[in-house]
């Protein structure tokens, strides 16, 4: 009963906030370093240009990681490991390869969360803030 009366008081507080304004940010180095690991990954099949083959109905979800719209949570991180396994030389590992995809796409979502936070005190402080922002070395 207490675990459902905390999860209840979390929702309740969480619902009161809004959420933050959208801001562009662009994508940041660990979100492309992300991309070209799995870029590798999937260039090793040798079937770059047949993904469904490898994703089947996850291929679409696949495209947008590749394009930089979204980046997976761990657990598909993991899937997309098992799924290419049967396609890569034994030496690898299935469960390292995962393990290095979650721990890019981790530190990838860690990455976004910082260029926008950066991106919104950028915009709240103004035009003739931007460009002392810019520069400094948390936006490079």
């Amino acid at each position: 009963m207490r675990h459902y009366r905390v999860a209840s008081e979390v929702w309740v507080k969480r619902s009161r906030t809004s959420k933050a304004t959208p801001v562009v940010i662009s994508l940041p180095a660990e979100q492309r370093s992300f991309i070209a690991q799995l870029k590798h990954l999937i260039e090793m099949t040798g079937l770059e240009d047949e993904m469904w083959l490898l994703f089947g109905p996850r291929s679409r979800a696949v495209a947008r990681y590749l394009s930089g719209q979204t980046i997976p949570k761990d657990a598909f991180c993991y899937d997309l490991a098992f799924r290419l396994a049967d396609f890569l030389p034994e030496e690898m590992d299935a469960q390292r390869v995962g393990d290095r995809l979650m721990w890019a796409a981790g530190d990838a979502r860690v990455a976004r969360a910082r260029e926008r936070r950066v991106a919104r005190l950028v915009r709240a402080s103004g035009p003739r803030a931007a460009p002392a922002a810019a520069s400094s070395p948390a936006v490079s």
